[in-house]
């Protein structure tokens, strides 16, 4: 069901920006972007579900962690989206649960199994008129096919369980305890999500659904005595904060509390709405023109500019691209660690091998010194410890290799003109001799600076400081 809520959400966003864009609050450039794309060239990199995400190559699929890594190799037929813990994959005919490490396990000759949270799973044999068995992790049956055609996970130990009438498309919904005790009868045409311990229940009187608000126990706290349009529109009576707002028969609205008791004086245009959240949802659109996809929200509009061939929806911040032939992973940069930072010019003296360097560009962040990559390999390129510097921009990765000559590009050691300016957290990946690491660093006008400490401990040069003449000493 909140599968199901979720979509109608989704689709009432879509439906309300097609006409009209609000003005942005801030967008982001592609170099602000913090995207990992993947080395490997998979095939498919699919929605990240429980901080899982399904990759197809050689014709095989497995999973990725959201870091990249393969975490699940890539050898079964077909695989499903994690739930919670648990995912169906398939492999020469058998259907088979594994977990997020990649153990299998077989608990019986099914066609469909799904999780439905913690150890329980629905699985169905199409081949038996698409009836539903609720099993345990070892296969132990809960509840026998023939009662219910589907099983979702509600909330803790609640399922909600479906059942689909004879000649007809749509299912009537119930709910039961994780044990298979019913706690509402599968007759109700509405359920919403549970909100604050309590869900809007409902069936329909004429062409409108007449609800009213149970409790985890399956008891009707608030008797069903208000009005919702139906699945053609958005539901927007959950509770949220104490409060919801519902309509009357007429289609009046006003806001009760979780007793059902009316309150008085407050308009419902006062009060926060659970739906609020979905505003600021970071959710994909495609440019008609272009035929490329980006990201906008329903409340500030284009976040993200149409610059990506596939465009995922987020799951927990987190989410798949495609750029070409290559796919990468996005982090949400409304939510990611990239914040705007004052970059002051450092008024440290520097000396390298004790000769002093005047006018270079040198930044003081949060306390820390920053310097330009390709100002320490200029520096360095004369000593031991000299490196190269190759740039990969279609993978924003930086190929570091000691000992090899750096290839000067002309723009290194040039004076910077005294001025504080803002850096953005780098978004680029840093490899040295082949292998990845982390290193702080931020982009200062194109320009990657990173933090010299960590920065000469990788690369095998000192690093030390003067207070006596407020001068950094590198040693190369």
């Amino acid at each position: 069901m909140k599968k199901y809520i979720s979509i109608l959400l989704v689709a009432a966003l879509m439906l309300g920006t097609i006409g009209f864009l609000p003005a942005s609050a801030e967008t982001y450039t592609e170099d602000e972007l913090s995207i990992n794309w993947l080395e490997k060239d998979y095939t498919l990199v699919g929605t990240f579900h429980s901080g899982l995400a399904i990759v197809r190559y050689d014709g095989k699929e497995g999973y990725i962690n959201i870091e990249g890594k393969e975490v699940i190799p890539c050898i079964y037929d077909k695989v499903t989206s994690f739930g919670k813990n648990y995912a169906t994959v398939y492999k020469d005919g058998q259907t088979i649960l594994i977990d997020k490490v990649g153990n299998e396990k077989n608990v019986g000759d099914y066609d469909q199994i799904s999780n439905v949270g913690g150890n329980l799973f629905c699985a169905i044999n199409n081949r038996e008129g698409h009836e539903a068995t609720l099993l345990d992790i070892n296969g132990n049956i809960i509840i026998g096919p023939g009662k219910y055609s589907d099983f979702w996970y509600a909330t803790g130990d609640i399922i909600y369980a479906f059942v689909k009438p004879e000649k007809s498309f749509v299912a009537k919904y119930g709910l039961i305890t994780s044990k298979g005790e019913e706690l509402l009868p599968s007759k109700y045409d509405f359920m919403s999500s549970f909100k604050e311990g309590l869900i809007a229940v409902g069936t329909y009187e004429g062409e409108k659904i007449k609800y009213g608000y149970a409790d985890k126990n399956g008891k009707f706290v608030i008797s069903p005595q208000f009005y919702y349009e139906g699945i053609s529109f958005p539901f927007d009576g959950d509770f949220y904060k104490g409060k919801a707002i519902v309509r009357d028969i007429n289609g009046v609205q006003f806001v009760i509390d979780k007793t059902g008791r009316k309150l008085e004086g407050v308009s419902p245009q006062s009060i926060e709405k659970a739906s609020n959240e979905y505003l600021d949802y970071l959710e994909p659109f495609s440019d008609n023109k272009t035929g490329k996809s980006g990201y906008r929200t329903a409340k500030d509009g284009i976040i993200i500019p149409a610059i990506f061939d596939e465009a995922r929806f987020f799951v927990d911040d987190v989410t798949s691209v495609k750029k070409g032939d290559k796919y990468g992973i996005l982090i949400n940069p409304k939510t990611q660690n990239n914040s705007k930072v004052t970059a002051l010019v450092s008024p440290q003296k520097l000396t390298v091998n004790n000769v002093e360097i005047k006018n270079l560009e040198v930044y003081n962040i949060n306390g820390h010194n920053y310097f330009k990559l390709r100002d320490i390999a200029k520096l360095a390129s004369k000593t031991k410890t000299k490196f190269s510097i190759n740039w990969d921009g279609e993978k924003k990765l930086i190929f570091l290799v000691k000992g090899e000559n750096y290839k000067e590009l002309g723009t290194e050691l040039k004076p910077g003109d005294n001025k504080n300016k803002t850096g953005i957290k780098s978004t680029a990946r840093l490899k040295l001799n082949g292998e990845s690491i982390e290193l702080s660093a931020y982009n200062i006008e194109n320009q990657n600076y990173y933090e010299i400490r960590p920065l000469g401990k990788a690369l095998g040069f000192e690093v030390d400081y003067n207070s006596a003449t407020k001068t950094i000493e590198l040693t190369m």
